[in-house]
This record gives C-alpha cells, structure tokens and sequence, in this order.
C-alpha cells in the first residue's frame, strides 16, 4: 500500500526543497485513503453493508495497479460509480445514467511514461465500466 502512495505522490506533487513537507503530508493522507478504502469495503463489509447508506444505489469501486513481473507497481487509478457529474438536462436529454463510472487518480511511475501503461489501465478501466453495465465513462483530472 505504501507503494501505491509514493507512486501517486509522486505523480501529483512538483519537486523541490519546501515541497518535502508537502509530499510527506500528501503521502500519509493518500495512504490512509487507500487503506480506508480497502479496509472498509474487504475486512469489514458486512459492517458497512448494515451501515452505510450510500448516495447512490449501486456502490461498485475498483483499485487497478499496473506492476512488472516482480510484483512492482508502476501505474495506479481508481475506478468507482459515482452520481453522474453532467448538468440534469443533459443527462436526461443525452440518455445518460444517473450514476456513472468515474475514473481518478490516475498515476504511473515516472521511469515508466511514454510506454502505454497508462493507456492499459484506462482500457482497463474501460472494460470494466462496460462488465459493470456502463457506456459512459467520467474522467477526473486537474
């Protein structure tokens, strides 16, 4: 897990002297976000099933990692649903679902760009929104 952090940290975050405290922030809470996801959809789901209540009525969420044959992860994202973030009149006048597949945090480890991972893991991506029931798909960037 820590790897995925430093990974996304990485991508995310510019170099330099002050930015230290910056990334070492920016690390733990990103770590603590895919433990919390993990930990509460795996290790508790029973728990959670009883209580949450999700906004949405489908919860579906996966975490894709894309790693060399030694097991090293080079390439990170998310892919949750989400309620579909276009404007009611479009949704509905598009045909669109209420709820859609929303892809984030897509990071792949600077030694490893240019090389199709990141492509790979949006097709990925991809290929699960259509098993998941979904022709559309919402990508965040910044």
């Amino acid at each position: 897990m820590d790897l995925l952090a430093v990974l996304s940290t990485e991508a995310f975050t510019p170099r330099g002297a002050w930015w230290e405290l910056v990334q070492r922030v920016k690390f733990t809470l990103i770590a603590w976000d895919l433990q919390a996801q993990l930990y509460s959809r795996f290790y508790h789901w029973k728990d959670c099933i009883k209580e949450f209540k999700p906004p949405i009525t489908e919860s579906r969420y996966a975490l894709l990692v894309g790693a060399k044959s030694n097991g090293n992860a080079i390439g990170v994202t998310e892919l949750c649903v989400a309620p579909n973030p276009a404007p009611p009149e479009e949704v509905e006048s598009w045909g669109l679902a209420e709820n859609a597949p929303y892809l984030s945090n897509l990071a792949v480890d600077k030694r490893f760009r240019r090389n199709g991972v990141g492509k790979a893991l949006v097709e990925m991506c991809e290929d699960l929104s259509v098993e998941w029931g979904h022709n559309v798909i919402f990508l965040h960037v910044e």
